[in-house]
């Protein structure tokens, strides 16, 4: 059966430990999928966030899980973390 569910991860700046249990328990529930939700989190696109996603890249490795990425800071998107806004 296809996967038809990506739930939220929501990143709020949790311990790697908690984030990876998170996704163990959404594995155990027969999801193959997430979305992660930066918005909250307090270090978006710094070193921080970076290191969180490259963490939850390995781990749903290891449950041959797939990643969306919620694409940016706020609605509407295309924001670009103010980038855009800084280098138009």
């Amino acid at each position: 059966m296809n996967n038809h569910i990506f739930p939220f991860l929501w990143l709020k700046g949790e311990s790697q430990e908690i984030i990876a249990d998170y996704i163990r328990q959404i594995h155990e529930s027969h999801i193959g999928a997430i979305c992660i939700e930066s918005r909250p989190h307090p270090d978006f696109l710094g070193p921080k966030w970076w290191a969180d996603v490259e963490m939850i890249i390995a781990e749903l490795k290891k449950y041959n899980m797939k990643l969306w990425i919620l694409d940016d800071a706020h609605f509407p998107t295309g924001y670009a973390g103010g980038a855009i806004k800084q280098n138009p």
